[in-house]
């Protein structure tokens, strides 16, 4: 019996050790830290911006970085696209050893560069410096490496300029890109319409006292005819709220179609 209830004795003790030896390696599992991502290969923007990309993923734990691998070459070559790179090689290599970092490795190939560049300008604009100045000065040069977050960013800014100098009827009338990988070159086509330029008109004032209207109207240095310009609105408003006499201030264009004009609503 004694010798019967030792081997019992200890075989509990087995049993209990195993458990927790279990029990550790869920923990382990659980509470893994999640990897973080190393990049070669690329450097400047390329790096930066593909960096990016692997930070806006979610956390990816080791024992699910083999899942991973799909979305994260795919992710880091939507990367390096946006920057004209379209046959990039990479690669994704588990962490060595004890390691907290995956590597991504990249062969970046040969950009993409802009081989035709054709911009038209009409409406208005064609004979307004400002247009002219910026179609002078596009950060889109023959030759260069095409770069999708730049060609975004001129029809961005034709849009706010348009909106500026009030052009409210302005419109991309084409937005093409022809994008060759095998031939890295890509062409572009921008047709910029901005239609006609709107003027001030007379001003409206609603809801106000003669004396404030006498007060406002020794502010305005905004003539009717005078060309559409949205700093010469905002140095109205500014100049109206610095009076300190008004709790709320609200100056802002009523656009007509006919005439093309743009009355000031105060």
């Amino acid at each position: 019996m004694k010798s019967f209830g030792y081997r019992l004795k200890k075989v509990a003790k087995r049993w209990c050790l195993s458990a927790i030896l279990l029990w550790l390696m869920i923990l382990q599992q659980v509470f893994a830290a999640p990897l973080q991502w190393k990049l070669e290969g690329v450097s400047g923007d390329l790096k930066k911006n593909a960096g990016l990309y692997l930070d806006a993923m979610p956390d990816i734990e080791p024992s699910q970085l083999s899942g991973f691998k799909a979305q994260i070459i795919r992710e880091v070559q939507y990367s390096l696209q946006a920057l004209g790179y379209y046959d990039s090689i990479i690669t994704v290599s588990a962490p060595v050893s004890s390691s907290a970092f995956y590597t991504v490795h990249v062969v970046q190939g040969e950009p993409v560069i802009i081989n035709e560049l054709n911009i038209l300008l009409l409406g208005d604009g064609k004979n307004d410096k400002v247009f002219s100045d910026f179609v002078g000065k596009l950060p889109l040069v023959k030759g260069a490496p095409f770069n999708h977050g730049r060609y975004k960013g001129v029809k961005n800014l034709f849009n706010s300029l348009a909106v500026t100098d009030g052009y409210f009827n302005a419109k991309l009338k084409e937005h093409r890109v022809s994008v060759y990988p095998d031939k890295h070159y890509a062409d572009i086509n921008l047709t910029l319409d901005s239609g006609p330029r709107y003027h001030f008109g007379n001003i409206q004032y609603e809801n106000m006292q003669d004396p404030v209207i006498k007060l406002i109207k020794s502010l305005v240095t905004i003539h009717p005819g005078d060309p559409y310009d949205a700093t010469k609105v905002g140095k109205l408003t500014q100049d109206i709220s610095s009076t300190g006499f008004f709790s709320q201030i609200d100056v802002r264009p009523l656009i007509d179609i006919q005439p093309v004009t743009s009355p000031l609503f105060n």
